[in-house]
């Protein structure tokens, strides 16, 4: 795949490794715009950067469609 992609994932997450995060961006064959949530863990959303998350995918959900 070639289309943009938007990756977040936290360093703190105890079901899906950092390093799958890591590995995903490295071979991803797109651009990846690459998103850290700090102070999060596995359920992001409903954690402390739900608010980030939400910021960080409207504006990458317009970059992608603006012309």
């Amino acid at each position: 795949m070639r289309m943009p992609l938007l990756l977040l994932g936290s360093p703190q997450d105890h079901v899906v490794a950092p390093e799958q995060v890591d590995f995903l961006a490295s071979t991803y064959g797109g651009p990846v715009e690459r998103v850290s949530l700090d102070r999060s863990y596995h359920v992001a959303t409903l954690d402390y950067d739900k608010d980030l998350i939400f910021e960080k995918s409207v504006a990458f959900g317009r970059s992608v469609t603006s012309a």
